[in-house]
């Protein structure tokens, strides 16, 4: 971020918190880019939030010590998972309650809440993007793909401050096919400014693409289609 914009949204995030003229005041030599802390803190957050819809029939951990202590577990109905030795004394068994309890650690309707102020403002975002004549193609929770007219900047703000979009695939990156199937599920061919290289990126929702079966598939799909490409030309 240039120093002149950091320095406006340094004095903009200071008004908008009430640090001005604070000893919580933020100053230039406070920002620093921090990719591991700023990691960390994305994962806090998204972690603590989800914790409020936390699914009551999960897979519960418990370290036993005497066996009255698995014999009381065995007779609570519970569902044994896995059982694992830990030690001559521990075992840990991995069980799922058939009648769980009451989760008074969660509450479905705060994060619904976040989740609904969530979609709101996407929505705001994708009708500012419409203003400025440009076409949303596809959203996600906190993402958007879009396409403009070349010469005009986005209606975004986009940096690395939390809150402000990012270029996910870079800047120097030209996006030349997108191609959506379903909800989660698209493939992008992207052009590398720099090294004038052409990518690809594929998301399908419930699959792991960076497991060697699935590689696999999609080189042979690669190879097929160039395959045709070749014979239609032909």
């Amino acid at each position: 971020m240039p120093k002149e914009q950091l320095e406006t949204y340094l004095a903009n995030l200071n008004i908008a918190m009430k640090f001005k003229n604070s000893p919580l005041e933020l100053k230039l030599s406070d920002f620093v880019e921090n990719c591991e802390h700023r990691e960390h803190l994305k994962l806090l957050l998204n972690s603590a939030l989800g914790k409020f819809n936390q699914k009551e029939k999960q897979i519960n951990s418990r370290f036993i010590r005497t066996s009255r202590e698995l014999q009381s577990l065995l007779e609570d109905k519970t569902d044994i998972v896995d059982l694992n030795d830990i030690s001559d004394n521990v075992c840990q068994v991995n069980y799922r309650t058939s009648f769980p309890s009451k989760n008074r650690k969660t509450n479905p309707t705060i994060l619904a809440f976040i989740t609904a102020n969530a979609r709101i403002s996407l929505h705001k975002k994708i009708m500012q993007l419409k203003r400025q004549k440009f076409v949303p193609f596809y959203c996600d929770t906190d993402s958007i793909l879009y396409a403009g007219p070349k010469g005009i900047e986005p209606p975004l703000n986009i940096s690395l401050a939390f809150g402000d979009f990012k270029h996910e695939l870079g800047e120097k990156t030209t996006i030349e096919k997108f191609e959506a199937f379903g909800r989660k599920n698209f493939a992008i061919t992207y052009t590398n400014n720099t090294t004038q290289t052409s990518q690809t990126l594929m998301k399908v929702c419930g699959l792991a693409l960076d497991s060697k079966i699935v590689q696999e598939r999609i080189r042979n799909a690669h190879v097929l289609q160039e395959k045709k490409s070749k014979n239609t030309a032909n």
